[in-house]
C-alpha cells in the first residue's frame, strides 16, 4: 500500500484546532470565573457548543483523510482492473490457439 503524505489541508487544520480548543476552553473557563462557578445556561451552551465545534473539527479531519485514503484505493483498483483485462486477453488467446491446435 502507498505511503499517503499530509496535506496543506491537514497542516492548516492542526493548529486551527489546536487554537479552536485553547481559545474556547480559556473563554468558557473566563465565563465560569465571572458568574461564580455557577453553571447556567450561558455556560451550559457555550460548552455545548464548544463541543460541537471539536466535533466538527475531528469530522474534518477523518473526512479529508479518508478522501486521500479512497483515491489512493481507486488507483490501485484502476491498475488492477487493468491486469485482470490484460490476462483475460491472454487466456482468451490462448484458448483460441488450442481450439485452432484441436480443429488440425
Amino acid at each position: 500500500m502507498a505511503k499517503r503524505k499530509v496535506n496543506v489541508f491537514e497542516w492548516i487544520l492542526l493548529p486551527v484546532g489546536f487554537i479552536i480548543a485553547a481559545l474556547g476552553l480559556w473563554l468558557i473557563q473566563r465565563e465560569l470565573i465571572i458568574t461564580g462557578y455557577r453553571i447556567g445556561w450561558e455556560v451550559f451552551s457555550a460548552v455545548f457548543l464548544w463541543l460541537i465545534l471539536i466535533f466538527l473539527i475531528i469530522i474534518t479531519a477523518v473526512n479529508e483523510n479518508q478522501k486521500e485514503e479512497l483515491s489512493v484505493v481507486i488507483k490501485e483498483h484502476a491498475e488492477e482492473t487493468r491486469l485482470l483485462k490484460k490476462i483475460i486477453q491472454d487466456q482468451l488467446e490462448e484458448m483460441k490457439m488450442l481450439r485452432k491446435e484441436i480443429k488440425k
